[in-house]
């Protein structure tokens, strides 16, 4: 029982920073999305992560159309880079299991999770 108490203790101690989190925005974003509708970067895009680092592919006629692409999410932004230079940025509007809608200029773009 000690023990328990202990373990309470530190945890409560912690920071909130340490504390484990619930999945965000930038999680739920990472996956296959193919476009449904609107002005979408390309018509089947990648959001990943590997080692840390967030990687974006994306294919247009089945043929990659971006190289070196990186992605990022910041205050409700998906931003799109490749080789270095953005070349994408639209509001996040919803983002769910099955569907990602942004926010480009005055249009939408609709995207849809391809399931593996």
């Amino acid at each position: 029982m000690k023990v328990f108490w202990l373990v309470a203790t530190l945890m409560m101690m912690m920071p909130l920073s340490a504390a484990p989190s619930s999945p965000s925005a930038r999680d739920e974003l990472i996956g296959s999305w193919k476009c449904a509708s609107g002005a979408c970067p390309d018509e089947v895009v990648q959001l990943a992560v590997e080692n840390g680092v967030r990687v974006y592919r994306s294919w247009l006629h089945d043929h990659p159309s971006c190289s070196e692409g990186a992605w990022s999410k910041t205050k409700g932004q998906l931003c799109i880079s490749c080789r270095g230079k953005a070349v994408f940025r639209a509001t996040i509007v919803q983002v769910t299991k099955s569907k990602l809608v942004l926010r480009v200029g005055k249009t939408r773009a609709v995207l849809t999770r391809m399931v593996t």
